[in-house]
């Protein structure tokens, strides 16, 4: 199948369009001059917007990864500071490990009654 530059413009203006609608979120669309220029210029700003976009995701996920990992650490320093027994701390953090909690929030309270235990029962 061959296309014609017609077609291939056209098609590149649906997308330049479809991209615009995404970028202005429901607000009306500038009017532009749909030439050969205009359309090769926003379909380049179209790719760095979309590669950008794609950046920030990572960056946000690379530090919600971060952000849980130096929760789960404070965790483990807190679970080492309240237990006098190493022995003891290995299990509550066995515990804890194998609860699988996605959300570091949610075991923080459960952490300081096991400090608690284990301290009343040394």
């Amino acid at each position: 199948m061959t296309w014609s530059i017609v077609a291939l413009r056209t098609w590149l203006s649906l997308q330049i369009d479809a991209w615009l609608q995404t970028v202005f979120a429901g607000d009306s669309l500038p009017a532009y001059e749909v030439n050969e220029q205009t359309l090769d210029l926003l379909s380049e700003l179209k790719h760095c917007n979309e590669r950008q976009e794609n950046y920030n995701q990572l960056i946000i996920h690379d530090m919600r990864l971060k952000a849980d990992e130096y929760r789960a650490e404070g965790i483990v320093h807190a679970l080492f500071a309240c237990c006098q027994s190493w022995k003891r701390c290995s299990v509550i953090f066995q515990c804890f490990l194998l609860m699988r909690v996605t959300d570091i929030g949610l075991v923080l309270p459960d952490l300081y009654v096991s400090c608690s235990e284990c301290l009343a029962s040394d």
